[in-house]
Parts: structure tokens; sequence; C-alpha cells
């Protein structure tokens, strides 16, 4: 079934046509992965061919409740009934506004949008019209917009040029590049962390930086928003952002994301000509109300961070038991495994063979992306987990040894 949908696939959808698969060339598992759903619930996904996986990708972090979370879909069910996108706005609208007002720090206003590029890109235009200058200095990945994704073909030289990386964790380096445009840098744009998390008081030194030189400091928390706290990194690490992009887990994997900011900022907005045929989407907003009332119960969150510090655990003792140097990395909830020889191939190599291990034994990773855990985790599903790991690093400590 798989296959024949695939070859469907290659003549009519170019995407899929040139990569069938959930994984970028050259990492696709050796005993191959699912492509096509049947059906998604709670932490469990089959495919078209009727194999079962604990999913621990989750919609690429989009999902945190689990698939088809009974209270987000009743909201959803109900907004359906009154159309896709019935032209007015909705009370949803306003009630979704002062939900992540009254929970994000600094967030005295807030607007929606549909993906967190767009989000985020809107932040960054926004920054520059405010400030009135040209060069962006940026860390992470923040979707495929020209602005960040400057090594796309298609995008412009000029684009390019306006638009610098700078290293994590490395102060001074971010202090020479404000050094080099002292009084042209409109904003620097950042993931609060990725693998791993911020040093002490890393993030507030930053935030010192960017007033000094009179640059906005933005927080791109597609990934970790409603994760790491329910008022983000900037509660997290107790740090103030001037703009913050949310999506993917806000709406249980619901289309939609946001831009909040402190008001002197986001009264500007409107200048930004974002004119976006779905912004009133109350399907979307529906469930991203209800999925932040979920999350503020508060069990979703604790829940998350007792899996990710067991995985992390189980992970340590199989690795020292196999003498694989190998660790999880990053926030509890979205722990990453990191491979640690000194040789990058062999990394590498230890990363595919772990991933098409895992994915053997029924527990879909992505090599290349954090293991998003969700609230429907069940102690059956991490007892899977833990086993499949197990197997998977014996695995990867015979492949290595040829």
């Amino acid at each position: 079934m798989s296959d024949t949908l695939v070859k469907r696939a290659a003549k009519s959808e170019a995407l899929i046509g040139e990569r069938p698969s959930l994984f970028l060339t050259g990492y696709e598992p050796v005993k191959g992965a699912p492509k096509f759903v049947r059906s998604a619930f709670g932490s469990r996904i089959v495919d078209v061919d009727g194999n079962e996986f604990v999913d621990l990708i989750m919609g690429y972090g989009s999902v945190i409740l689990g698939h088809a979370h009974p209270a987000v879909q009743e909201k959803v069910y109900a907004s359906i009934s009154n159309g896709a996108n019935p032209t007015l706005l909705s009370e949803v609208h306003v009630e979704l506004a002062e939900k992540i007002q009254s929970l994000v720090p600094n967030a005295e206003k807030v607007t929606f949008l549909k993906t967190g590029s767009d989000a985020v890109s809107a932040a960054v235009r926004l920054a520059r019209a405010i400030t009135r200058r040209k060069y962006v200095l940026q860390w992470g990945m923040h979707g495929w917009h020209d602005w960040c994704c400057i090594e796309s073909p298609g995008v412009l030289q000029d684009t390019k040029k306006y638009t610098i990386g700078f290293k994590y964790g490395d102060l001074d380096n971010l202090q020479n590049h404000f050094q080099c445009h002292p009084t042209d840098i409109a904003c620097v744009v950042m993931m609060p962390y990725c693998e791993e998390l911020p040093g002490l008081d890393y993030l507030e030194k930053i935030r010192g930086i960017c007033t000094e030189f009179g640059a906005l400091l933005i927080f791109d928390e597609v990934r970790s928003g409603f994760r790491s706290a329910l008022g983000g990194a900037q509660q997290y690490f107790n740090v103030n952002a001037d703009l913050v992009a949310f999506s993917k887990a806000m709406a249980n994997g619901f289309p939609i994301s946001a831009l909040a900011g402190r008001e002197i900022y986001m009264s500007h907005v409107l200048d930004l000509h974002l004119t976006i045929t779905f912004y009133r989407d109350p399907i979307a907003m529906s469930a991203a109300l209800e999925t932040i009332k979920e999350l503020e119960r508060g069990e979703t969150l604790r829940k998350l961070v007792d899996i990710g510090s067991s995985l992390r655990s189980h992970v340590g003792c199989v690795a020292e038991q196999c003498s694989i140097p190998v660790r999880l990395t990053g926030h509890e909830a979205t722990p990453s495994i990191k491979f640690g020889f000194l040789d990058d191939d062999k990394n590498k190599r230890a990363t595919r063979a772990f991933c098409s291990s895992m994915i053997g034994e029924g527990v879909l990773v992505h090599p290349l992306s954090h293991w998003f855990l969700s609230g429907s985790i069940t102690n059956q599903d991490l007892s899977k987990v833990k086993r499949a790991i197990s197997i998977s690093m014996e695995r990867v400590s015979s492949a290595l040894q040829y």
C-alpha cells in the first residue's frame, strides 16, 4: 500500500516525489520508514501497511497532548459546525489573545498567523520597521523565508548580506558583530535553546547587549513555547524578550502561530501589511485555546519532564553498558540524543543505525530532531521505548565494529 502511494505521489506531488520520506537524503533508515498514516490516536501512529509505532516525532512537535485529544477534538468539531472561515471575527479569537496575554511575560499584545515561519518573519520585519535598521543577527532554525534561509537557491544576494549568524553560547562573538555594525542591527532573533540549554545568565546577557545597542531581542519559541513552561523560555529562564513567536504545541497539531510582545512594538503591526486570508480561523483558535487550558492544569508539563528525565537516565545506563559515548541533551520535554565519538562520520553512522533500529522496534524517531514527548505517553509506551533504546544501543555497538 505504502509503495503504491509513493509511486502515485511521485507523478503528482513535487516534494514527495523528490523525498518520499520523513527523513533527509542520506538518513533513510536501513529497514525503511513509515510514510503514510492510517490512524493516529494518543501516542500511537498506525501506517497504511498496519505497522504501529510509539510516536516521538508528534507532528514535528506540533502535538503535545497526544493525537486526536478528546477535549481538543470536541472544541474543533463544535467550531467546524459554524463553517471553516466564516468571514467575521469570532469570540474565541479574543479569548485566545487574552489567554496568551495572561500567561506569557511581556505579551502586552498578541496577533495571530498560520505558521512558525510567518510569526518569526513578522517579528523580524517589525524590528526593522521600528528601528529603521537593516541587519539581523540570528541563531537557530526559523523556517524557509528568504531572510533566514539564506543558503537556498533563489534568495537574492542583497537579502543574504543582511542576515548574520552568530555562535550560540559565545558572547564575544555576538559582541563583535555589534561592534562591526553598532548602529545598524535591528534585532537578535534566536531560539532560546536547541540541543543544549543556555549557560548561566547567557540569555540575560544577550538581553543587556541588545538594550545597550538599541536592538530588539526576539525569541523564536516555535519549538520551546508551551513546552518549557506555560510562559515559555521567558518564564523558564527569567529573561525578557521584546517579541516572541509561538506555534507548534500551542494548538495540538492545528495550524496557527502567534506573535506576542510589548505594546510599544506591537502597536506597529498594522504597518506590516499582514494580509492573511486565514488569520481569523476559529477552528485552529478553538484548538489552541483548549490545548492551552489543558496545559494550564499542570499535569502534562510535569509528566513530560518526568518522562524525559527517566529516558535520559536509561540512555546513560545503557550507553555505559555498551561503552558508547552518548547522552540525551536539551530540555527534558524535548530531549535530543547526541553521540560523542571523536569521528564525525562515526557519529553519523551511529545515529543512522540507532534511528533505523528504533523504527524497526516500533518507535518513531527522527535522526535530526528532538524527541517530542507528549502527555499521552503511557507506562506501557515508556517501557517499549526503553526496550527499543536498549536493543538499538547494542546494535549500534555491533554496527560500529565493522
